[in-house]
């Protein structure tokens, strides 16, 4: 009885050892935060403390609202809650903010853990800063709009085409002359 007392015991070790080390390689990549079924915070690994700017004993017991931008509308966490509420994982671009009122982005996915009855017991979101990306996408945004509006000013029809000849843009002053839409025509 006492060996196989001790090799449940050295099993459970091991089981242990490795959930640790696979929690220490996920803190190592990932934004990650527990919370419980209410959503109050009841881990956050140092990655979160230091892109939130908040001290990880700050976070513990208050919600995500701590960090929310205002950006997305109620409908957005709604649909969020909903989702991992009943069950399924939520995957999505979250906009946050800093303690000291700076902005940043994440790519997160969401995974509840339910009981035997089928309600949350608690939340485990996993999240990657995309921060950099959504600048970029915003700055090519910002560019696209300044050369749009430079070509629509020009009064000369400006037709755009890739390397295969296929029409990828066309200003207004195109689409009268040649009598086509820019619906009807790029592609």
């Amino acid at each position: 009885a006492e060996s196989k007392l001790r090799q449940a015991y050295d099993h459970l070790n091991e089981t242990l050892t490795e959930l640790n080390f696979q929690k220490h390689a996920l803190d190592q990549h990932a934004i990650v935060s527990i919370t419980d079924a209410a959503g109050r915070i009841i881990y956050a690994n140092e990655k979160f403390g230091n892109i939130s700017q908040y001290a990880v004993d700050d976070l513990i017991g208050k919600d995500h609202r701590v960090i929310s931008s205002g950006f997305h509308p109620p409908e957005f966490f709604q649909q969020l809650w909903q989702t991992i509420s009943s069950g399924h994982i939520w995957n999505g671009e979250i906009k946050n903010r800093r303690k000291d009122g700076t902005y940043y982005w994440v790519e997160s996915t969401i995974v509840p853990f339910m009981d035997d009855q089928g309600k949350p017991l608690r939340f485990v979101s996993i999240r990657t800063d995309i921060t950099a990306r959504k600048e970029m996408d915003e700055r090519l945004q910002d560019q696209r709009a300044f050369y749009e509006h430079i070509s629509e000013t020009l009064g000369e029809g400006l037709y755009v085409q890739d390397v295969k000849g296929i029409c990828i843009y066309m200003n207004s002053e195109a689409e009268r002359l040649l009598g086509w839409s820019r619906a009807e025509f790029i592609g």
